[in-house]
């Protein structure tokens, strides 16, 4: 009856729980999150893999022996009462183990899942034993099967354990028969149930199935680290992957900076090569000897063999009929270049070059175009570079380099940029001598104005003593005319005497009056014309020096 009463309660907690699980879906996921909960209780990422591994099988085994333990619950409390404590201290081991997990006592958790429901198995077959009759053999499977969890459950890196485990489980199996004698109170407990088919079974199929999910859990964890050694070698090969990609980036990104750096050197060499010929373009010295100096620097630097230097001149002062004209040689032969000292616009190579205003380079050159000697013999270059001096969109000049070797990009670049500043150069010199000469007409021109001031003024000094000396007369006469005027009053007793004499006087004075008013009429007359031709003079003078000065101001505003 009591087989039964049991059958009929499991059945009942089965359909209650089935019927619960179906009508009540949100109650299965919310206790399949608690399932997942407790089975990741403990594990992070601070532990190795193969720890976080040991504590998801303990956490596993919990799961699966609580049920087991509430079953064996229910059977105990039917037919042993007394043994209630046993089951309840199994129970208390699986459900703390995830506890104890979670709180980082792994060690401690595993150890209460194996020996916990070992000791428990062998305490009940020693109640369970009599003098004359061994436990049920269900028990002694039990026991065996969680024997099987010390191997399940550490690792080989905790042998230690594992040995001190097995060995303990051995000394408790094999001193059974020594703490047997502890617990031989029977009283209350159904013994002819523990030795019935039934609960043998029961015990039998605990301990297969203890078997059976260390095996099955110790397969996965199996699985999973081959799983997790086929990621590692599968990482290592996408490392390995990675690894042969950077390199080859690196190989490349080396590449591109050592393409850089020979860009930056070559941008550098550059510069260098361009602020050295500005710096020489600076330096005062005549004409002739500054290009000879300019043409020697730019042949060394390039490290090349001939070299000309080629200015534009012009045939008439407007700067409207130009023609190139040869100021510099390196390393020619001067007498063959002799009749290449004027070069017309469009002749040859370099005036070609002046008309199209861009770079010529030459690899093969005619056999008579050029050749190089030295103390060995002569030779013809095998390449060629004509660069256009270019300032504000117009050529000044002209640079011919001859080489045995071809000019890299950089040589040529240094060549056009230096012939940036040469045109400068050029067109500044050129401005210079320019207004220079203005300067020197201009000079000219105000010295002749000081020597015409210096006669206007000669000639205003000979009228002012002119003016002075007819002044002086004037005042000697005013002051005869007194002394006649004082002669008349005292002699006016004699007037009638001197009449004759006065009349004769009077007319002297007349006559000598207009004289001298016609002398300076006269003089006013020719001082007037000198004042007048001196105003045309400076007239003219200040009109030739204002369009002088605007000349001067044109000259000076033009960009250089």
């Amino acid at each position: 009856m009591q087989s039964i009463a049991l059958a009929e309660y499991l059945t009942f907690t089965i359909v209650l729980l089935v019927t619960l699980f179906h009508f009540k879906p949100n109650t299965f996921h919310l206790a399949m999150n608690i399932v997942h909960l407790i089975k990741n209780a403990g594990i992070s990422d601070k532990n190795p893999d193969w720890l976080n591994a040991k504590i998801g099988l303990s956490n596993t085994i919990a799961l699966i022996f609580i049920p087991v333990c509430i079953a064996f619950t229910v059977v105990i409390y039917l037919f042993m009462y007394p043994l209630l404590w046993l089951i309840g201290l199994a129970t208390a081991a699986f459900v703390l183990a995830p506890v104890l997990n979670h709180i980082g006592q792994h060690i401690a958790a595993r150890m209460a899942v194996v020996f916990t429901p070992f000791s428990v198995v062998m305490i009940s077959g020693a109640y369970f034993s009599q003098h004359e009759t061994a436990p049920p053999y269900g028990l002694w499977g039990m026991a065996f099967a969680f024997l099987a969890f010390t191997f399940a459950l550490f690792d080989h890196r905790e042998r230690t354990i594992q040995i001190a485990g097995v060995i303990a489980i051995s000394i408790a199996l094999f001193t059974f028969k020594v703490y047997e004698p502890l617990f031989n109170n029977t009283e209350g407990i159904d013994l002819k149930f523990v030795f019935s088919t039934e609960y043998t079974l029961m015990c039998t199929a605990t301990g297969i199935l203890a078997i059976v999910s260390a095996l099955i859990l110790q397969q996965n964890f199996v699985i999973a680290s081959e799983e997790n050694n086929m990621m590692l070698v599968n990482s290592l090969a996408e490392k390995q992957t990675q690894m042969e990609e950077s390199e080859a980036t690196l190989k490349n990104t080396l590449s591109e900076v050592q393409k850089a750096r020979e860009d930056e050197q070559s941008r550098t060499w550059v510069s260098n090569g361009v602020a050295q010929l500005t710096a020489l373009t600076r330096e005062e010295e005549n004409g002739s000897s500054m290009n000879d100096k300019i043409l020697s620097f730019i042949i060394k630097y390039l490290n090349a063999n001939q070299g000309a230097f080629y200015e534009i001149a012009f045939d008439d002062k407007n700067s409207t009929k130009p023609y190139i004209s040869l100021k510099a040689v390196y390393a020619y032969d001067r007498k063959k270049h002799a009749e290449q000292q004027r070069i017309e616009i469009g002749q040859g190579l370099v005036g070609q070059c002046y008309l199209e205003k861009t770079t010529t380079r030459l690899k093969k050159l005619p056999q008579d175009y050029v050749r190089i000697t030295s103390g060995l013999g002569d030779a013809t270059p095998s390449f060629l570079a004509i660069v256009p001096l270019i300032y504000n969109r117009e050529v000044e000049g002209i640079i011919e380099v001859a080489s045995f070797k071809e000019l890299t990009a950089a040589q040529i670049e240094f060549m056009e940029k230096g012939g940036e500043a040469l045109a400068s150069y050029i067109k500044a010199y050129r401005t210079n001598k320019q207004t220079l000469q203005l300067l020197e007409t201009s000079q000219i021109q105000a010295e002749e104005m000081r020597s015409a001031e210096e006669e206007m003024r000669q000639n205003m000094e000979e009228l002012a003593a002119t003016q002075e000396e007819m002044e002086r007369k004037q005042r000697e006469i005013e002051r005869q005319n007194e002394i006649m005027q004082a002669k008349e009053a005292a002699m006016e007793a004699m007037i009638e005497q001197l009449q004759a004499a006065k009349k004769e006087i009077e007319e002297v004075r007349a006559t000598e009056k207009a004289r001298t008013q016609e002398q300076i009429e006269r003089r006013n007359q020719i001082m007037q014309q000198a004042v007048t031709q001196f105003k045309k003079k400076e007239q003219d003078l200040l009109a030739k020096i204002e369009a002088q000065a605007q000349q001067i101001t044109a000259l000076q505003t033009q960009p250089h």
